[in-house]
């Protein structure tokens, strides 16, 4: 199918080209425990920085929560257990009743069995249960020659924890668009649309001319600038054009399927575009396991305004709210002040039940910045 056509290439072409120009500008970024670390104290959490990644949080003199790394005590064992293991969090939304995508899981030495659902008219995604940032990620695969090649990526990427799954999935592709809602006690309150790497060409221009260019334009961006990937032919997709190829002028060519940064992806703030249901089905997922109280849930859908045929994909309780609060393009999302505010709950009501932050209106914001 040619690239324009499909969900995430009409995205492209209605939603971001016309606004290329305008793409966001920022001289300085906070990250993620920076913005975190000052929205504590101005809501009476002072933060103890002990050896290595470890942080205290007090409150009257008491220890009332922590973090480790970006991993906050927001999170339960159970839910940080669950959310480690792509299979384990969907075995959790298949019996909340939720709909995910269509999985099969093997063991390091299975590989002769998983490459028998490798067949013509079949698209899959090769990955590994435990993996995070796209790493050991391959798709589309096709061909038994292209699942050798990604069997064998995923395995070089297998994580030396044995305390994490050391399976590897494959995944029914899905051609649709990415979605990453961030959840806090139990409401979405973000979502980024994420595309993949692409180009348009312009009849003159090599792949690799179109890239520079692109690159530096995403450089006005500070946290763009600090993922912008390097340039060479590991950056695209088996299908995707090479990068001494001159693409057509107005063609669209996505160049890998990857959605994250170091990839070359872009983060698009979608929050007031998506519909009701599909913040909806984000938030069910996070309430399908237990714990689970801050997290970024993916999914994909083929459309914004339906939930119809989306499908969850991960929930990773780790990620980032730096790209919601500085995207790409579209309004940044100031979700420190949120968690924060829910971290000084806990702490004022650590015996009950965790309660849902107060909603507030779009422009009820705290600068974290």
């Amino acid at each position: 199918m040619n690239d324009a056509a499909r969900p995430v290439g009409q995205f492209i072409t209605e939603q971001v080209l016309p606004q290329w120009e305008d793409l966001n500008a920022y001289r300085s970024v906070y990250t993620h425990n920076q913005a975190m670390n000052v929205m504590l104290n101005r809501h009476g959490i002072r933060t103890h920085q002990f050896g290595g990644s470890r942080v205290a949080f007090l409150y009257n003199g008491s220890v009332v929560g922590g973090r480790q790394v970006r991993l906050t005590t927001l999170i339960s064992d159970q839910a940080a257990e669950a959310t480690a293991s792509k299979t384990l969090s969907r075995a959790y939304w298949s019996s909340a009743g939720l709909p995910v995508i269509e999985t099969h899981r093997f063991a390091q030495g299975e590989d002769a069995q998983a490459s028998k659902l490798i067949c013509k008219g079949r698209s899959w995604v090769v990955k590994l249960d435990s993996a995070r940032y796209g790493r050991g990620v391959s798709l589309p695969v096709v061909s038994k020659e292209e699942f050798t090649h990604a069997w064998q990526k995923a395995r070089a990427n297998l994580p030396q924890d044995g305390r994490v799954s050391q399976e590897l999935l494959l995944e029914k592709f899905y051609d649709g668009i990415n979605l990453r809602f961030f959840v806090i006690a139990g409401q979405a309150w973000a979502a980024l649309l994420r595309t993949p790497l692409f180009v348009l060409g312009d009849g003159h221009k090599t792949v690799h001319q179109l890239l520079e260019e692109s690159f530096e334009h995403r450089r006005r961006h500070v946290a763009l600038r600090r993922a912008l990937p390097e340039i060479n032919e590991r950056l695209l997709s088996p299908r995707a054009p090479r990068l001494t190829d001159i693409p057509q002028k107005g063609d669209l060519h996505i160049l890998n399927e990857v959605t994250n940064m170091p990839r070359g992806s872009l983060p698009l703030d979608v929050t007031r575009e998506v519909s009701e249901d599909l913040k909806a089905l984000a938030e069910q997922a996070a309430a399908a396991i237990p714990g689970l109280g801050m997290t970024c849930i993916d999914l994909l859908t083929t459309r914004l305004d339906s939930a119809t045929d989306a499908v969850l994909l991960d929930a990773d309780c780790r990620a980032s709210m730096g790209p919601h609060r500085y995207p790409a393009f579209g309004r940044g999302r100031r979700l420190a002040s949120v968690v924060a505010r829910q971290t000084r709950l806990r702490a004022e009501y650590w015996d009950k039940p965790i309660r849902p932050a107060q909603v507030r209106s779009d422009d009820d914001n705290e600068d974290d910045d």
